[in-house]
């Protein structure tokens, strides 16, 4: 499977979770993890973008850290990505604009005009995933026929990309 391949194996993941946990730095050091729903995954760029209010402690920690973790997971399909890269806080009004969706009227009822309102776009640095999406008796199956020969079972696909 080729480098392009991978990514955009991931990526289709990434758009069937929609939820990471959106994983920053402390000033401390640890740590801190908060469910976050992308609106727009820009691979021409290699971005992935999100809307926060800008008073909080993720975009603190991203102004004094830039480098985060998106970790998308769906257990009950076995499948999970993890995304590194470098989170940048914009407050451009046109942006915005380029984004907003009705969806998000709920969380930012002021829409686009909201003083508290930004943007963060994660550049893609490394993608990682796994997939084994597989009904349970075929797992079953292959975990058997794995166990017969003494071998580890095949039952997914793994990729992990540097994106450029």
């Amino acid at each position: 499977m080729t480098d392009k391949e991978k990514v955009n194996k991931a990526i289709e993941l990434v758009e069937e979770i929609k939820t990471s946990s959106f994983i920053t730095n402390s000033v401390t050091g640890e740590f801190s993890a908060r469910p976050m729903s992308h609106v727009d995954i820009d691979l021409v760029n290699n971005k992935i973008i999100f809307f926060s209010d800008d008073d909080t402690l993720k975009v603190f920690e991203v102004i004094n850290n830039s480098q985060v973790l998106l970790s998308y997971s769906n257990s009950e399909k076995d499948t999970y990505v993890n995304i590194s890269g470098k989170a940048e806080i914009i407050k451009d009004l046109n942006q915005y604009l380029r984004y907003w969706n009705n969806d998000l009227d709920k969380w930012y009822p002021e829409g686009i005009k909201d003083p508290k309102l930004c943007l963060i776009e994660v550049k893609i640095e490394e993608i990682e995933y796994w997939d084994s999406n597989l009904n349970t008796l075929t797992k079953a199956y292959k975990f058997f026929m794995a166990n017969i020969k003494s071998q580890r079972p095949d039952i997914g696909s793994h990729g992990k990309v540097v994106v450029n």
